[in-house]
């Protein structure tokens, strides 16, 4: 894997703009690391996915993650500020290459076998606007085994077989395995004291500066253009220190 660069980081906006999340992450992923097989990426974990979008963040923009979020019940603004180290080391730095397993759960007598889900997995089951069937389409493909208390083995999962305790201890054990896949942060409003759950989801803050920063390239390359006559390609060669230097000599620091 390798930092993305100006023309591609541009380029691969522009194309993910008509693009859904789950696209968008696997095109940065495929750009960043041509020597992988895109069908390869497609079948990572979302834990492996995310882990190695904080690689390729980290590599791109640096390691030091500053957010803002809104307390739920007062509306103060909080900031806060950590790293895609910390973050990689919370969910295991092992996650970002080990190989998708074959996991085993025993929820209210049921004996379940699965595997963590992948893009493709989530693809499927966001085609249906219904959440319960999405819920049952993504079960349907990531349990491999199932034997009901009694012990006979149904040939495949049905939908609504399962319990509603066993589904759900099913799939939050899912998430266990995959730590990098759902980061969440203990949160105090300073400004009234409530406490809450904040979740962090890399895909979309990565993908919300890579706007923030095309909008301000854009601006940045209209600028020296029109001063210097020099063209796009030349212009995203050069590094943001010396753009900056640029811009500012040309009134526009």
């Amino acid at each position: 894997m390798r930092a993305l660069s100006a023309g591609e980081l541009l380029a691969t906006w522009e194309w993910g703009l008509a693009r859904g999340p789950l696209e968008r992450g696997i095109g940065l992923l495929a750009t960043a690391c041509p020597e992988t097989e895109v069908d390869g990426l497609l079948h990572l974990s979302i834990g492996q996915r995310d882990a190695r979008l904080l690689v390729l963040r980290r590599l791109t923009f640096g390691d030091a993650l500053e957010c803002r979020m809104a307390c739920p019940a007062c509306g103060s603004q909080l900031e806060l500020g950590f790293t895609t180290t910390d973050l990689l080391a919370q969910a295991g730095i092992e996650a970002a290459e080990q190989a998708p397993g074959e996991y085993h759960l025993e929820a209210e007598g049921w004996q379940l076998r699965f595997r963590l889900p992948d893009s493709l997995d989530l693809f499927d089951a966001i085609s249906s606007a219904d959440p319960s069937r999405a819920r049952a389409q993504l079960l349907q493909r990531c349990v491999t085994g199932i034997a009901p208390p009694g012990g006979a083995q149904p040939a495949e999962l049905l939908e609504g077989a399962l319990p509603e305790a066993a589904e759900a201890a099913l799939l939050a054990e899912m998430q266990r395995p995959d730590a990098a896949s759902s980061f969440a942060f203990a949160l105090i409003c300073p400004a009234c004291a409530h406490a809450w759950t904040a979740q962090f989801d890399i895909l979309s803050f990565f993908w919300t500066e890579i706007q923030a920063w095309s909008h301000r390239t854009l601006r940045d390359v209209h600028l020296l253009a029109r001063a210097y006559g020099w063209r796009e390609a030349d212009i995203l060669a050069l590094t943001g220190w010396r753009r900056h230097a640029y811009l500012q000599m040309c009134g526009h620091g």
